[in-house]
């Protein structure tokens, strides 16, 4: 076994310490910066280092074994402070239909890196975690509160576990290469993830693992657009559902990566042209 996967499965031994949810107590937020929303879920799990994480308007002093659960729509920290050294960070993101992990490392130095790249999971625990999260949203702050670890630790320890066999699969199987398909899948999974932001061919090249050209070639040629006709198509979902949710100008511009409201709407107004 590796030694970086020996040191996830110690990790996992350790179990879930504090889940964090946005209900939960936290410190008044003093940092001045855009928070990041999202339509999907996710899922963040400290397996290593400590750091402090903006939810919900609120900052939360985390450490190794703490998960964080986002919300859809719910706003929480972009990227890393500069403070972070020595992290292990393992996302998971619940799409629609899908449910993807993201595993970061950050070195002493304070450099990020992908550890694991856009695995894939079975879909079926995501279903379980959705009907449970479905039913918490439903109920009162208080009694959430009260009750979150009743609704999450056992389907939160089943995602580890399911993680894990992945991991030991992997050593046992005999590698394969990646099939085009697996590769389309995930330049959609990241774009979509990131609500297109900051998904330059430079950056899918970094998080694939493959040439900027072959990608974009394959993407062409397996769905018909571009890639940045993708992103495209991506981000006026991302804007139209943020609108009527009450969201501002100048949030959906920081959460696209437009540096201005008129750069977003200059810019949805060109690409409702094209797509019609």
């Amino acid at each position: 076994m590796a030694a970086k996967e020996k040191e996830w499965f110690t990790a996992f031994r350790r179990g879930i310490g504090r889940i964090i949810c946005k209900h939960s107590a936290g410190l008044p937020q003093t940092e001045n910066v855009s928070p990041g929303i999202h339509q999907h879920r996710e899922i963040l799990f400290i397996l290593r280092g400590e750091s402090r994480f903006p939810l919900n308007h609120k900052t939360f002093d985390v450490k190794a074994g703490d998960v964080i659960l986002i919300d859809r729509w719910i706003p929480h920290r972009v990227g890393y402070p500069d403070s972070d050294r020595n992290m292990l960070y393992l996302w998971f993101f619940l799409f629609p239909t899908h449910l993807n992990l993201l595993l970061h490392q950050i070195d002493q130095a304070g450099q990020v890196s992908y550890a694991l790249k856009w695995v894939e999971l079975a879909a079926d625990l995501k279903l379980v975690l959705d009907r449970r999260w479905d039913e918490f949203d439903r109920l009162s702050p208080q009694t959430a509160l009260a009750n979150l670890d009743a609704f999450f630790r056992l389907p939160l320890t089943m995602l580890l576990d399911e993680f894990q066999l992945y991991l030991r699969l992997k050593e046992l199987r005999t590698e394969k290469n990646q099939s085009n398909n697996d590769i389309v899948n995930s330049i959609r999974h990241i774009i979509e993830a990131k609500n297109g932001r900051d998904c330059s061919l430079a950056q899918l090249e970094k998080l694939t693992g493959f040439n900027r050209f072959y990608i974009s070639h394959l993407f062409k040629d397996t769905c018909g657009i571009s890639i940045g006709e993708y992103i495209n198509r991506v981000r006026i979902i991302f804007f139209e559902s943020a609108k009527k949710r009450g969201f501002s100008h100048k949030q959906i511009a920081f959460e696209l990566g437009f540096s201005s409201n008129s750069a977003l709407l200059m810019w949805y107004r060109k690409a409702r042209e094209r797509i019609r």
